[in-house]
């Protein structure tokens, strides 16, 4: 049968939805965005974990240690990096976007973008020009793919996080906030970063192995995020020097470990 008739796999296809749609819903209005990106290295604990016990395959100790490095990293982060968020409506969400801080943030990650972007045009013009082509060139576009979708799908999380706390205000206040076309040009640009992190990921698969582009594109994902939240929701003055040390260590410390656990 084609795997889409065998019932194990429509099961685990419908498990996945519902934990996708369901799930990442629930997270993501619980919870801020500083936390969500790097918890959502678990992922990749429980994937190993699975994998030993439903398909076993071997879990080294190399795996072992990296799942501690990953759980101590979330631990750092969820401890010292949890701050209470106010629910907010469209007027808020746009005071948010308003800030001088989050623009010229918000301006130098989309330079930093078409710079990138660019760079791999000109690789690319290079590549399809020459005879001989070095493979570690090639390589480097891969790369650069990789980092720009983890940009990009740390700006699709910041959208969809504005896009809920929008839907929750709805629901809860009976107060629509989607006549608003700004709301539906944050949903407009939650399409538009997700798609093309997507694309750009599949990219950089095209040109890279995937131990290289998962770790690469993970660590991306997470430092954006986490300057996302922090600079978007004005956290820098609400975390204490030390609590900010100890989130980017926890950042550091679980990065290094998907790293390992990738390869």
């Amino acid at each position: 049968l084609p795997y889409y008739r065998r019932p194990l796999w429509l099961a685990g296809f419908a498990l996945f939805l519902a934990s996708s749609f369901g799930g990442s819903t629930v997270t993501i209005s619980l919870l801020p965005v500083t936390i969500l990106a790097p918890l959502g290295a678990v992922t990749l604990v429980s994937n190993a974990l699975f994998a030993k016990w439903l398909l076993a395959d071997p879990f080294s100790v190399q795996a072992f240690l990296a799942t501690i490095l990953v759980v101590l990293g979330g631990l750092l982060i969820g401890i010292f990096g949890a701050l209470p968020l106010p629910s907010h409506d469209l007027a808020s969400l746009i005071t948010l976007y308003q800030r001088p801080a989050f623009i010229a943030f918000f301006t130098v990650t989309e330079v930093l973008v078409l710079a990138l972007l660019g760079v791999i045009y000109l690789l690319g013009v290079q590549e399809r020009r020459a005879a001989r082509y070095p493979p570690h060139r090639t390589m480097i576009r891969g790369l650069l793919y990789g980092i720009v979708s983890g940009m990009l799908c740390s700006q699709s999380l910041l959208f969809a996080k504005s896009g809920i706390e929008l839907l929750i205000v709805t629901l809860q206040q009976g107060n629509n906030q989607f006549t608003n076309p700004l709301a539906g040009f944050i949903l407009l640009a939650l399409v538009v970063t997700s798609l093309s992190q997507l694309y750009f990921l599949n990219r950089s698969l095209e040109l890279c192995s995937t131990l290289v582009i998962a770790p690469l594109t993970f660590c991306s994902y997470n430092l954006s995020t986490l300057l996302n939240g922090l600079i978007y929701y004005d956290q820098f003055q609400a975390l204490a020097p030390y609590q900010l040390a100890l989130v980017l260590v926890g950042a550091v410390i679980l990065s290094i470990g998907v790293c390992i656990l990738s390869v």
